[in-house]
This record gives C-alpha cells, structure tokens and sequence, in this order.
C-alpha cells in the first residue's frame, strides 16, 4: 500500500506531549493596532460628493476617527465627502481611505476644514 506524501510525513513525526511543551514563560505582544476604539452599529446616514450629489448609505462601524458605510448598490465617491447621521443634524468631512464592493472606509477630517 503506497501512502501520500502527507501521510507518511505524519506518521514519522514524534507525538508531543503538550503539557510538557508548554513554556512557563509568557511573552506578551506589544500592541500594534492604533486605530480608535470601534462601535458595531446600522445607522442610516446621508453622504454628499464635492459635486452636491446625495447618496443614501448604512454605517456599519464608527470611532471617534472615522466610520464604515456600505451603500445599497456600488458606488464611486469623491476623496472628500460630508457625512450626516440619521437623527443627527451636524455634518462631518471625511476622505475616503479604501473600498472594497460596496463597503467604503471613511475618516474624519479636523472640523475646522473641508
């Protein structure tokens, strides 16, 4: 009986005991993620294109730097647009940083600037 290269690699290797593998030391990970805390939320918002086109959109994920909308049906966008929440009448920029299908990520412009 001829086995595959898989199994014949795994049938030579040593079974390890993980108990005894296992460090006593702990190492941590610094922490490399510095992007802002996230909200999961579904909130309707209303998106402005430099050019004064409104589009409707869902936010999906929102921080103090910036949120994540996803819109009905594909779209493009311009690099800078105006965000209003739903319930909401104070208006943000924002600059698009990426898109992927119908999901795009936003962040905050400083709100003394368009």
């Amino acid at each position: 009986m001829q086995l595959n290269w898989f199994s014949r690699l795994t049938k030579r290797s040593k079974k390890i005991d993980l108990g005894r593998a296992r460090s006593n030391h702990t190492v941590e990970k610094p922490v490399t993620d510095n992007r802002a805390s996230r909200d999961n939320v579904f909130r309707e918002a209303t998106i402005t294109s430099q050019d004064g086109h409104r589009l409707r959109a869902v936010v999906t994920d929102l921080s103090a730097s910036g949120l994540r909308i996803r819109f009905y049906a594909k779209q493009t966008l311009s690099e800078i647009v105006q965000v209003r929440l739903q319930g909401n009448s104070s208006k943000r920029f924002a600059r698009v940083v990426w898109q992927r299908g119908m999901d795009f990520g936003l962040q905050f412009l400083p709100e003394d600037r368009p």
